[in-house]
């Protein structure tokens, strides 16, 4: 059966109905999912809330003796596109003092020292195209996120920290603070290349995550997507979802023009299905 519209309720029981020929489902990859699973959508394949990707991020500081004074000009305006082919996309990231003191583990006097020299202080930081995958559930009406973080991901970060590294080195940093435990301070290349040469775990990385992307991927199978093709939901028509959830794969660059492309094709298909 298809769509023929929604009806919500508030908390105080008064219910809204609204008849429309086709419904439009953008919740972010996080909240799609649980909520076409509370409405028993979008189940058919078994992938609705699966194959999510993060692009997760590292960054790293490095101190000089000569100032820096990253406040100064855009706070992202500059980028390292070299091993984007790695699945590393490196970019600039000067961010507030109050902000960048949390990107060190250091604390008390050495940690007030550092915040008094943040004249002298850079930060870059890199987000990877990711392999690991996780998984949003609905769980008493939230939604909970899993992610499994896997050894592959973990050799690219470590790459991608050598790299970024090396770049300050070559910049003429003393030293560069970087993302993983045991090896938190690095201060030359001898340093460096122990880090390189170590076997890192996963649970030694200190990571953030964005633009979340792939929990009702697009497919040309009903039995391996969530969404066909224009974006309706297999066995559901007249519902469309047109958010970072229809993204299948992990992009490794900032989504926001995909997802703008994508939704711009999906009221194209939209609209030539309603005329």
């Amino acid at each position: 059966s298809g769509a023929a519209g929604i009806v919500a309720t508030n908390r105080q029981g008064v219910q809204l109905r609204i008849n429309a020929r086709a419904v439009v489902v953008a919740n972010g990859a996080l909240l799609t999912p649980t909520f076409l699973a509370r409405q028993g959508i979008g189940l058919g394949s078994g992938e609705l809330g699966k194959n999510l990707s993060i692009h997760p991020v590292a960054g790293c500081l490095a101190e000089f003796d000569e100032p820096i004074a990253s406040w100064r000009g855009i706070p992202q305006g500059y980028t390292v596109e070299d091993f984007a082919s790695e699945g590393i996309l490196f970019e600039g990231a000067a961010t507030p003092l109050e902000f960048t003191m949390t990107m060190t583990d250091m604390v008390g006097p050495a940690l007030t020292s550092l915040a008094e020299n943040f004249e002298r202080v850079a930060s870059f930081g890199f987000m990877i195209s990711d392999q690991s995958r996780g998984r949003v559930r609905d769980v008493g009406g939230h939604a909970v996120v899993q992610y499994n973080f896997n050894d592959h991901d973990t050799r690219k970060v470590q790459r991608g920290v050598d790299l970024l590294a090396q770049m300050f080195f070559a910049a003429g940093a003393t030293v560069v603070h970087a993302p993983i435990a045991g090896h938190t301070r690095i201060r030359n290349l001898d340093e460096l290349a122990r880090m390189r040469n170590s076997r890192i775990r996963a649970s030694q990385l200190d990571l953030s995550a964005y633009h979340p992307l792939g929990t009702a991927r697009l497919g040309a199978s009903a039995q391996t997507a969530v969404l066909a093709p224009n974006h309706e939901v297999y066995g559901t028509p007249g519902v469309y979802v047109v958010d970072g959830s229809a993204v299948p794969t992990s992009l490794g660059v900032n989504p926001q023009v995909t997802i703008m492309a994508l939704a711009t094709r999906a009221a194209q298909k939209i609209a030539e299905a309603l005329s």
